[in-house]
């Protein structure tokens, strides 16, 4: 706000003669002190008074000696902390600020080789998306196999071997091996109500016994038997065996069998 403060004319000064201002005119000076000193809130040779409030988070005002002592504690000398893992959240403690271009640490470091269990470790640091791990035993797979076909013979009750074969283990696989097999049977004109259960059978190992269910009369008789079993002999056998149930089961049509197998070394 402005305010007009009168003005006035001095006269020639002589020694010992009356001021060349009038009493109004200096009444007038002293009312327009009065005013600036109220609109600007002054009082008592210019000390704040509650007349001018203290500056908040909502309003404007003068700051306080307790708001001074907070801005001289203000400080950039601090360098933040690294961002670590599970680090908790918190408000910390210091006083220095951040300046609007700071950085946060993510250290990151070599990882370690694939381990034989899981584990979430105790390392600060991070790993790069691009990292590798080494699998530091590393083992080479390898994978043989064969086949075998026939005819099988007339089932007459009990299980009897229908198709088998010995397999040598390959030279210099001197670890245990896996052997996997798959195979088929089929009888064909059967009489109603003849069933076949079949079996692979890996060394001593026998596979579950799968039956083919009842059949009518001149239908065929079908399985496919399948077993998996860890050897550590030399000679592997594989057999398909075979047995119905007591009602004809017709002419053998054909068997087969194929085995895998697996060695890693």
């Amino acid at each position: 706000m402005a305010t007009d403060v009168p003005t006035y004319t001095p006269t020639t000064w002589v020694p010992d003669a009356a001021p060349g201002i009038s009493a109004a005119q200096l009444q007038r000076i002293d009312d327009q002190v009065d005013a600036l000193t109220t609109e600007f809130n002054l009082h008592n040779g210019g000390i704040l008074t509650t007349d001018h409030p203290l500056a908040t988070g909502s309003l404007d005002g003068f700051m306080s000696a307790a708001h001074k002592a907070k801005l001289d504690l203000l400080d950039y000398g601090g360098v933040p902390d690294n961002i670590t893992p599970d680090q908790t959240a918190g408000a910390g403690f210091g006083t220095d600020v951040s300046r609007v271009d700071h950085r946060h640490g993510l250290p990151a470091a070599n990882v370690v080789n694939i381990g034989t269990s899981n584990a979430e470790g105790g390392s600060a640091e991070v790993a790069r998306s691009a990292h590798v791990h080494r699998i530091a035993d590393a083992r080479a797979v390898a994978v043989t196999g064969g086949a075998e076909s026939g005819t099988p013979t007339a089932l007459t009750g009990p299980m009897t071997t229908k198709l088998e074969v010995a397999v040598p283990r390959p030279s210099g696989w001197n670890t245990t091996l896996v052997v996997v097999t798959s195979s088929s049977i089929q009888y064909e004109d059967a009489d109603s109500g003849a069933t076949i259960n079949a079996r692979m059978q890996i060394d001593a190992s026998n596979g579950n016994e799968e039956e083919s269910g009842s059949a009518a009369t001149s239908e065929d008789l079908i399985t496919h038997p399948v077993h998996a079993f860890v050897s550590t002999a030399a000679t592997i056998n594989i057999r398909l065996q075979a047995q119905d149930n007591g009602i004809d089961v017709g002419t053998g049509k054909y068997a087969n069998f194929t085995y895998i197998l697996i060695r890693a070394s």
